[in-house]
């Protein structure tokens, strides 16, 4: 198993976020799309490489939810598909999206899965995997909502494993698992915590996401994957949630 973080969110040159993934020991990077989009991208798979880093998946979200975005989110994904080929990343990925006011159910569903269909059969045609993330306050954001998706999708469809977003939607790591994994690829790391209104996000750590049992789980089933860091502003959350990352691989035995 290998371990990384998403540094989108951080404000500073690709070269000193590279240094900074670096520095804390870990196995990969994380890219989002837009990220690196306008870089050399030869440059910055040279400077991965020069640091030991893989580059683990290329976040690529199109909302995918919305019928009226279609057109303009599959040049979006042929976009992202080129740079992971570029790049040499194995994996990209989407979420739904919220689904835009005024359209139905029936509606985002059908887009949602001509869009997927779209995006898996490129990835795949390019060497690549596409996988879909759950997450919370998007369209699809459960379990079942996840599997009825692979469903009409077929096998070039593939998952993302983010066990917060899971728990949002009301189904446990351990019964995800179960559920989806011989279509994981990829993973993140994040936390959540209870409240009377439902779940909240919290800083990696602070939550009721078991990342230790997660973490066991996984290394039992023999899964290689990379588990990224995510929802991080700054250096100082990605090295708290580090911090504790390792803290749930020394308990897991990973």
């Amino acid at each position: 198993m290998q371990f990384g973080s998403m540094t989108g969110p951080i404000k500073a040159p690709i070269e000193e976020k590279l240094d900074f993934i670096q520095s804390l020991g870990m196995d990969v990077w994380h890219p989002a799309s837009n990220e690196v989009d306008k870089e050399d991208l030869g440059l910055v798979k040279e400077m991965a490489a020069a640091r030991g880093l893989g580059l683990s998946a290329l976040a690529a979200g199109v909302p995918m939810s919305d019928p009226a975005k279609l057109e303009d989110n599959l040049r979006k994904w042929d976009r992202s598909v080129e740079i992971a080929v570029a790049l040499g990343i194995p994996v990209l990925f989407s979420r739904a999206f919220p689904k835009p006011e005024g359209v139905g159910d029936e509606d985002a569903w059908r887009a949602c899965i001509e869009c997927s269909r779209y995006m898996a059969r490129k990835a795949a045609d390019s060497g690549v995997k596409f996988a879909f993330e759950t997450d919370h306050f998007n369209f699809i954001d459960t379990l079942e909502g996840t599997q009825r998706l692979l469903a009409e999708v077929g096998p070039d469809m593939w998952i993302n494993f983010d066990p917060c977003n899971f728990y949002f939607g009301g189904a446990k790591p351990m019964e995800v698992i179960e559920a989806l994994y011989d279509r994981f690829v990829h993973g993140h790391v994040k936390d959540c915590f209870d409240t009377p209104e439902g779940p909240k996000e919290a800083p990696v750590g602070q939550g009721v996401i078991p990342y230790d049992t997660i973490f066991a789980e996984l290394k039992k089933r023999g899964w290689n994957g990379a588990m990224c860091i995510e929802h991080c502003k700054d250096k100082e959350c990605v090295a708290a949630a580090w911090k504790h990352v390792q803290a749930m691989r020394k308990i897991a035995g990973v």
